[in-house]
């Protein structure tokens, strides 16, 4: 999943070096603002590597593997955390901004203030449908689950007496073990 909504880490961190050089506070010369950017921008490296491993599988025809849902849901929720940072890092001005004056010809047009919103602030309120664009992030953790880690399929309440059934899968046990021999060797037991 590629970034839909908001900047991106190398944005934050131009934003911070500048609220540094002007002066203002949680800019880049703080050491606890520079600690939380380097992070999101270390798992953004990460996730553009899951992305490129995903866009390869389907340019060799494979179908796609476990590192589609697991781009998915760490994308989505990285881009949320990232998109908050970037709205946090504005300050007061990411809780309350004024009106564009050009827009604002009639005094009752409330829509001039969203239309004055900070692009920051506009893509951290976008980035909430992140979770949900996509298949949601719940369905792609019951995918993982089930498929990556072997866990039985979870039932649906009152599935049974719908006439639904659902496979009783492998008992999911020992997770750790499981995930790690299939990321060692490529292939679950």
């Amino acid at each position: 999943m590629d970034r839909i909504g908001g900047g991106t880490t190398a944005q934050l961190i131009r934003s911070a070096r500048q609220r540094a050089r002007d002066g203002l506070p949680g800019g880049w010369s703080d050491p606890s603002t520079r600690d939380r950017l380097v992070r999101l921008w270390c798992e953004e490296q990460v996730r553009g590597w899951t992305n490129r491993r995903v866009r390869d599988r389907a340019a060799n025809h494979e179908p796609p593997g476990p590192e589609s849902s697991i781009g998915k849901v760490h994308g989505a929720e990285l881009n949320q955390r990232i998109q908050a940072e970037a709205a946090d890092l504005l300050g007061a001005a990411g809780l309350a901004w004024p009106a564009d004056p050009d827009q604002l010809a009639d005094p009752d047009d409330l829509t001039a203030w969203a239309r004055g919103m900070p692009p920051e602030v506009r893509g951290m309120l976008r980035s909430r449908a992140n979770t949900i664009e996509g298949g949601t992030t719940e369905v792609n953790k019951n995918v993982l689950a089930e498929r990556v880690l072997g866990c039985p399929r979870t039932s649906t309440p009152g599935a049974e007496s719908r006439g639904v059934s659902f496979p009783a899968g492998r008992p999911c046990v020992d997770r750790r073990s499981r995930l790690e021999e299939k990321f060692r060797t490529g292939r679950s037991r």
